[in-house]
């Protein structure tokens, strides 16, 4: 298990915090909706499972709506990311009925902050069309999925030239060209890899 925390100077802070805004927000909605109250308490959370990470991640329910609806950032937000498998913890909720929706909402957080580092990424790793394979491979999977959410969520090689990208041991390649980018990746996996894309630029 590892507790990532992202603070007002992570590179990620504003996709995350509005990101377990909108998780808490649904949540809410949903338990109002089916038990006619929603009362979470400090630690509370609810878990996305990954489709290929083998992973799931926690998101706090407990304070991030309560901070929006008084106009307050918070200085820390802990995300939870844990193997999947037999476990001691009892999760409060979950949010496999939302896991669709979570999943398009995310994609435009991914898109953003990609876009947002991009160029230091550049200064960091070289040209990424002449020497892509210096780039962490959290990045060059960014590079595919980034390309995916731009051509209708599918998986686009405009370079026929271009390698196969391997993360999470995952492989994608030109022959997966016009496959749904879901067919590989939820947001659970999208949330891991941008926390790792955000990791190798430090």
């Amino acid at each position: 298990m590892e507790t990532i925390k992202i603070t007002k100077q992570s590179r990620s802070y504003q996709q995350i915090d509005s990101l377990v805004i909108i998780v808490a927000a649904l949540a809410t909605s949903l338990d109002y909706r089916n038990q006619g109250a929603a009362n979470y308490n400090p630690g509370d959370y609810i878990v996305a499972v990954g489709k290929s990470t083998n992973k799931m991640v926690r998101f706090p329910i407990f304070g991030p709506l309560e901070a929006a609806l008084i106009n307050k950032k918070p200085d820390q937000i802990a995300i939870v990311v844990e193997e999947i498998a037999p476990s001691k913890h009892n999760y409060n909720k979950t949010i496999t009925v939302l896991s669709k929706t979570l999943d398009h909402v995310f994609l435009p957080f991914l898109i953003d902050f990609y876009e947002s580092n991009i160029k230091e990424a550049t200064g960091k790793f070289g040209d990424f069309k002449t020497n892509s394979e210096s780039w962490p491979d959290s990045w060059q999977m960014g590079w595919v999925v980034r390309n995916a959410i731009a051509h209708n969520h599918k998986i686009d090689f405009r370079d026929k030239n271009s390698k196969p990208r391997t993360w999470s041991g995952v492989t994608i390649s030109k022959e997966n060209d016009g496959e749904p980018i879901a067919d590989f990746f939820n947001s659970a996996d999208l949330i891991i890899l941008l926390l790792e894309m955000e990791k190798s630029l430090k």
